[in-house]
């Protein structure tokens, strides 16, 4: 803690600035949406460049953003301000989100820890906003549909055919708003179906599941709706996101388990306006996780039903130079279990001020500071930006933060297994703590430059630092099954890592009038020390990243959109037992599993055509149009070359 307020106070010396709240965040439009090549909520992460992502099965990604966590600690999803949480046992599926790409008004990505919405994002944050409706009633509705692409081989009308030759899943949305002076109402319906084509993800399922599913359909029904009574603005929701036969890849058993897979969320979020400049925040939030088992070889039953009840209060004022706002947070998070637990909740609150104070046009600072308890422990978080106009096409802005994390907080899979939760013993898997779990910490510092060389184009440069203290890593031993595609574990659990990682990042954007953007980024991060398991946890990691993006509009309701992108390799060392491992019983194709993903060039497409005075849209997607077999993890999917298609339909009365 000393030397953290030592480096404040010689950052705050020595640039004599601060930083703009909006300087701290990425912001992806709706435009920006609307012309790039998405199809599914999960896609957003392809157009955030400092951020690192894997996927198993292609539905669900693991993401992390600029460096602030490995991989086994996710990045928060929130919902316009409110987090999706519990993730269930530690992974969050961004596409079990209650909103549908049509619907968004921008993505808000927070890469630098600072307090966002009553939350510190020590760990990053992205943030959904929906669009605000238009007056009166409206309508939309949209529909995609994708196929991967090939020779289909002997295979195809089997169990057993190839990769490339079925569909890669469908979906679509129903839209319904009424808004009024003072009042509002939306639904929203959203259904998916996600088919699974790489061999051995589906020999894995086969093995594992009485039925042979290959795909699975999500649904997810919301409701929300608000009105104002005198100076107290309301607003209620519902959503409730079903999964039906998700197959849930569980590392410690190597392979997927058939489950069906629910999120229920459900709360009340209001302000009361006291003055012209300022108001009182309040909210209240209940959300559910949790699976229901199906039919599995194994008998598996998660046997995990996740709770969160969190309400916050807070007081916002604003001036002319200053915006600042102080609050409260308390949370009780639940396992509901069979099994038997020596503590099956967990009770948090927290307490925080945020203040963000403008001197100068040139000058800007903004302080974050939380404390965190529970029922018998503390811990802190602090953040500064400091920000300087040193000329008007150049901007520093410099970050810095520190911030313990309880054991509680973290809230990870061995937090529960530690407290009783006995599914490995049942399943007869091997597991073993090398200590206690520790309360961890993490100190972060970035350093930004801006130069507008031009109106029309603009470059950043920016470098960043991490250290780590107290991590928790697990480290597997696996041992493989030929017959099934599929791995069997030994898993070490170490609450003592420790390590430093830096890296740099340049990003040059053009933006001329007449309908044409084009911007190039690139990233680089690498472990500068450490024990040997927390830098091969970073050897997961790409070294080095890199995009370029370009979008023409050559005429009006016409769009075209193409992003290249690279990535360098990375290692999976607990994969390294398993290196060459072959899945070929039955294989139409060559399967074998490799423990380094190699360097991968990608190359992304989207034509884009409104019709109807823009109430009808239709796009053609490409994916991975060199066709090079791209992996993101040693067992997970081959992205192949793929095409889709995209309609959307909006009726305004």
């Amino acid at each position: 803690m000393k030397k953290f307020f030592l480096i404040l106070l010689m950052l705050i010396t020595a640039l004599n600035a601060a930083t703009d709240m909006r300087e701290q965040l990425i912001v992806l439009d709706s435009k920006q949406l609307e012309n790039s090549g998405i199809v599914r909520i999960s896609d957003l992460i392809f157009l955030i460049d400092n951020t690192h992502f894997y996927t198993i099965d292609g539905y669900t990604w693991y993401t992390v953003l600029n460096g602030l966590a490995p991989l086994q600690q996710q990045t928060p999803v929130m919902l316009n301000g409110r987090c999706i949480e519990p993730s269930f046992l530690g992974v969050r599926n961004m596409n079990m989100l209650p909103v549908s790409l049509k619907n968004i008004d921008s993505v808000v990505i927070v890469t630098t820890p600072h307090i966002y919405s009553g939350y510190f994002a020590e760990t990053g944050l992205i943030d959904i906003i929906p669009k605000k409706m238009q007056p009166g009633f409206n309508l939309s509705g949209s529909f995609y549909a994708g196929n991967e692409t090939g020779d289909p081989g002997p295979f195809k009308y089997t169990d057993y055919y190839s990769p490339n030759v079925d569909r890669i899943g469908k979906g679509g949305t129903v839209n319904v708003s009424y808004r009024s002076v003072n009042f509002f109402v939306r639904s929203n319906f959203i259904i998916e179906e996600h088919i699974l084509t790489d061999f051995a993800m589906r020999r894995r399922i086969h093995s594992a599941s009485t039925k042979g599913w290959g795909s699975f359909y999500r649904y997810a029904p919301s409701l929300e709706f608000g009105f104002h009574t005198g100076k107290i603005r309301h607003n209620f929701y519902i959503n409730h996101s079903n999964a039906e036969h998700y197959f849930f890849f569980f590392e410690e058993l190597g392979r997927e388990i058939p489950m069906d897979y629910s999120i229920l969320q459900t709360g009340y979020y209001g302000s009361l306006r006291l003055s012209a400049n300022r108001q009182l925040n309040f909210s209240t939030h209940y959300s559910g996780n949790w699976s229901e088992p199906a039919n599995n070889i194994y008998q598996f039953d998660f046997d995990a039903d996740l709770r969160k009840w969190i309400s916050q209060i807070e007081y916002h004022q604003e001036g002319i130079k200053f915006d600042w706002r102080v609050g409260g947070t308390y949370e009780q998070t639940s396992l509901r279990t069979a099994y038997k637990m020596q503590e099956n909740a967990i009770s948090m609150g927290n307490f925080y001020a945020r203040f963000d104070y403008q001197p100068s046009p040139k000058t800007r600072y903004l302080l974050s500071l939380m404390g965190q308890f529970d029922r018998s422990d503390f811990a802190t978080k602090a953040a500064i930006s400091l920000q300087k106009n040193f000329h008007p096409n150049h901007i520093i802005q410099a970050s810095l933060s520190f911030s313990q994390q309880l054991v509680e907080e973290e809230n990870t899979f061995w937090y529960w297994v530690k407290n009783g939760y006995r599914l490995l013993d049942e399943q007869e898997l091997n597991y073993f703590f090398s200590s206690e779990l520790k309360n961890s910490s993490r100190l972060t510092s970035d350093i930004y430059w801006r130069w507008k060389i031009h109106p029309d184009l603009g470059f950043e440069a920016s470098a960043f630092y991490r250290k780590f203290n107290n991590m928790l890593l697990e480290q597997q031993q696996f041992f493989y099954y030929a017959y099934y595609c599929a791995v069997r574990t030994s898993t070490g659990v170490f609450p003592d890592n420790y390590g430093r990682t830096g890296g740099i990042r340049m990003s040059i954007k053009h933006d001329p009038s007449g309908g044409f953007k084009q911007r190039f980024d690139y990233h680089y991060q690498q472990a500068i020390s450490g024990n040997s398991l927390f830098k091969n946890e970073w050897d997961k990691i790409p070294t080095h990243k890199a995009a370029y993006q370009i979008t023409i509009e050559p005429v009006k309701n016409l769009s075209f959109w193409l992003m290249g992108s690279y990535t360098s390799r990375t290692h999976w060392h607990d994969y390294d037992p398993i290196d060459g491992a072959e899945c070929t019983r039955y294989a139409p194709i060559e399967v074998v599993y490799r423990s380094k993903i190699e360097q991968n060039l990608n190359l992304d497409f989207q034509i884009k055509k409104w019709f109807w005075r823009r109430q009808m849209t239709a796009a053609l997607i490409g994916r991975n149009l060199l066709n090079n077999k791209i992996r993101y993890h040693p067992m997970g999917v081959s992205h192949d070359l793929s095409f889709y298609i995209n309609l959307t339909y909006h009726f305004n009365f």
